[in-house]
């Protein structure tokens, strides 16, 4: 078959059965791979993911109890750099940078509340027959005068490199928005950090957006009240097309007199479970982050067009209908509501996957443990 009789008598002596390959052998065998890959893939999805330098001082601990031949660095005690990147290709891992995610929200992000939800949420469905424009979810961010500035580019090697913005610390206002499950909008309202409203805060803003102050920024009960009252106007709930509204459990929306509203204006309030938006939230979802890399890039022309300007709540309204405008599209509403399951109504968006972290967490087994190399089979 023409195979050089030398390879042939090394196969013969290391007892290898593998398919051959273009390059040098890995340290590990692609079983011994496949379990620190999987272990690594474990722990970013129960929110406790590993470091680079962790994963090579593993791989060379592991080496090591394994008492494989490998070319590790014996004075770091770790494997090079070269190996990871091998390493991560081969297994398709990447390096991502994470979100930020308070216990909190892993723990309640769980299989139970979860279910809770889409079984109320069935129901209303099949009680009441809401129409694909009719059912709604509003939501508060915040957006300041102080912009984080975006990437630019600098000489090599500079040692400072800035980027201007109007302020040290710029002022909040809250963005109250609702969009539709068809992709449908309702002008948003924006809540001032004063005392006292005045036209000039209303200067180019978004048609039809509603504005409004409190003592510091935060939406309240009296506010959520008047953007109700906002709302029906433009979505125009009736008896026979009733409003399916999808909302958090902030104590800003809960109260009798916005009870008492919504029923006598055939508005039906569904509340998503504690701590459970950055998942299940449509405008959490699909929406506010692009809303926000919009103003950001809004807020960023503008600095560079006025020399010397800064941007004050007076100029918020305007910048926020132009991000407003580019960003409010009807897929993102589309696709927002289908990702967490809500229209079409999809119980089994979720996987177990999903809820592992919270099963982990939850349970009362170590999770650290699991770096432990007592773990890894051997």
């Amino acid at each position: 078959m023409g195979i050089p009789f030398s390879s042939l008598q090394k196969r013969i002596k290391k007892g290898s059965t593998l398919a051959p390959h273009l390059g040098r052998f890995t340290v590990f065998s692609r079983e011994q791979e496949a379990e620190l890959a999987n272990l690594v893939k474990k722990m970013a999805n129960i929110f406790y993911g590993c470091t680079a330098n962790q994963i090579r001082t593993v791989a060379f601990e592991y080496a090591e109890k394994l008492n494989v031949k490998h070319n590790f660095n014996q004075a770091s005690k770790m494997a090079g750099r070269d190996w990871l990147h091998a390493f991560m290709a081969r297994n398709n891992i990447s390096i991502r940078i994470p979100e930020a995610t308070s216990i909190n929200r892993i723990t309640a992000f769980n299989k139970t509340e979860v279910s809770l939800f889409f079984e109320l949420l069935g129901q209303l469905m099949e009680k009441h027959k809401f129409v694909q424009k009719n059912i709604y979810n509003c939501d508060e961010t915040g957006i300041s005068t102080v912009q984080t500035p975006g990437k630019i580019l600098a000489a090599k090697g500079q040692k400072r490199v800035g980027s201007i913005t109007s302020w040290e610390r710029g002022k909040n206002i809250t963005l109250l928005c609702a969009m539709s499950s068809a992709g449908g909008y309702i002008p948003p309202m924006f809540i001032f950090p004063r005392k006292r409203m005045t036209p000039l805060l209303e200067k180019d803003g978004p048609a039809g957006a509603l504005y409004k102050c409190s003592d510091n920024g935060w939406i309240n009960k009296h506010l959520f009240l008047e953007w109700l009252a906002h709302f029906k106007q433009h979505a125009k709930p009736s008896a026979d097309e009733p409003i399916l509204l999808i909302l958090d459990n902030h104590a800003s929306h809960i109260s009798l007199s916005i009870y008492k509203y919504c029923k006598s204006n055939h508005i039906h309030m569904l509340s998503l479970p504690p701590h459970t938006s950055h998942r299940m939230q449509p405008l959490d979802v699909s929406f506010f982050g692009p809303l926000k890399m919009a103003y950001k890039k809004e807020c960023d022309l503008f600095l560079k067009s006025h020399l010397a300007k800064k941007i004050t709540p007076y100029d918020v309204a305007s910048l926020a209908r132009k991000a407003f405008n580019n960003v409010a599209s009807i897929s993102k509403g589309e696709s927002g509501f289908r990702s967490t399951g809500i229209f079409p109504l999809n119980p089994e968006v979720f996987t177990e996957e999903d809820f592992l972290a919270a099963e982990t967490l939850q349970s009362e087994t170590v999770v650290i443990a699991a770096m432990n190399l007592s773990q890894l089979p051997v």
